[in-house]
């Protein structure tokens, strides 16, 4: 699991310095952004702290790192993928990679919104958990998110998203003790991005 996890931390190392060395290259000026053969390219954030509940519990923290990519198919479409890497710390250590296709729809079409760029999306993920204890969980999740995505500048954009996640995973503790599970939660992430 560590040359895994090592592995991964290179690659989201790697993926956000190509998307701030490729801005300058491919940038596009703030007519093209959501525009009919144009990518957007973004990293979202989040994280929460759960307090400990009592003296035994040494309380959590939870990371999470969204890169994405869509391609505009016609203005406003965006099609591609996008992938949640989650980390959470507490008295173990659990770590989620789910990687899916994304659609997202860009509102260009009004002046007053012109800067702003409403958008709503959804994902579609395959999840692989890991944890400490030695069980894996493997399933499904779904996105459905609305979002704004203001312009800095020409190309560079700060997106924050709120949205509805489900995910259905079956946990595996060995080959005869699994259950399936379905848990709902609302999320908020921040981030940056860059229409190309």
């Amino acid at each position: 699991m560590r040359l895994v996890s090592k592995k991964l931390d290179c690659f989201v190392i790697c993926l956000v310095l190509f998307i701030f060395a490729a801005v300058p290259l491919f940038a596009q000026d703030d007519s093209k952004a959501a525009t009919q053969h144009t990518w957007h390219v973004s990293g979202m954030f989040s994280s929460f702290y759960h307090f400990a509940d009592d003296d035994d519990d040494d309380g959590s923290l939870m990371l999470n790192f969204n890169p994405g990519a869509l391609w505009f198919v016609i203005d406003g479409l965006g099609i591609g993928a996008d992938a949640d890497l989650y980390h959470f710390n507490s008295y173990f250590n659990h770590t989620n990679l789910s990687i899916g296709p994304r659609v997202a729809w860009y509102f260009r079409q009004h002046e007053l919104l012109d800067r702003l760029i409403p958008y709503a999306g959804c994902s579609f993920h395959y999840v692989n958990n890991d944890a400490d204890f030695g069980s894996t969980e493997t399933g499904w999740r779904t996105k459905l998110g609305i979002g704004i995505s203001p312009l800095l500048g020409d190309i560079i954009t700060v997106p924050v998203e709120f949205g509805f996640m489900i995910d259905k995973l079956t946990q595996d503790f060995d080959k005869e003790d699994s259950y399936t599970a379905t848990n709902k939660r609302i999320y908020l992430v921040v981030g940056f991005g860059a229409f190309l």
